[in-house]
């Protein structure tokens, strides 16, 4: 009888394994585009600094892409500097967009520039 119980066991860990899986990837799978909407957000608002011709992007801008990255779900390092311009901080948020579409699809894009 004990050997069952230990069958038993061993085959409900295995389904909360399971589950426990199942529902981290249906958490990654919301996550991930919920990152890119926040990011295609910042981009308008870049954007529209850029149509300004705004130099700098305001500090409360900076701790907005802080808060992005630390959500990440890979590393990133962005190198931003003392004064960060609208353009670079438009590339900056392309280089994220590009982690989490290589993440989406499990594609590496191709580098253009190599062409």
């Amino acid at each position: 009888m004990s050997e069952n119980k230990g069958l038993l066991g061993q085959a409900n860990q295995e389904i909360r394994a399971a589950i426990d899986d199942f529902a981290a990837e249906q958490r990654a799978g919301r996550r991930l585009p919920s990152l890119l909407g926040r990011t295609d957000a910042m981009l308008t608002e870049l954007e529209a600094l850029n149509l300004l011709k705004v130099r700098c992007t305001p500090a409360s801008w900076r701790f907005e892409l802080t808060g992005l990255v630390a959500d990440l779900p890979f590393e990133y390092e962005p190198r931003m500097g003392h004064r960060l311009s609208p353009t670079r901080a438009i590339d900056l948020i392309f280089d994220i967009q590009a982690g989490l579409f290589r993440l989406m699809t499990g594609v590496e894009p191709k580098d253009e520039r190599l062409g």
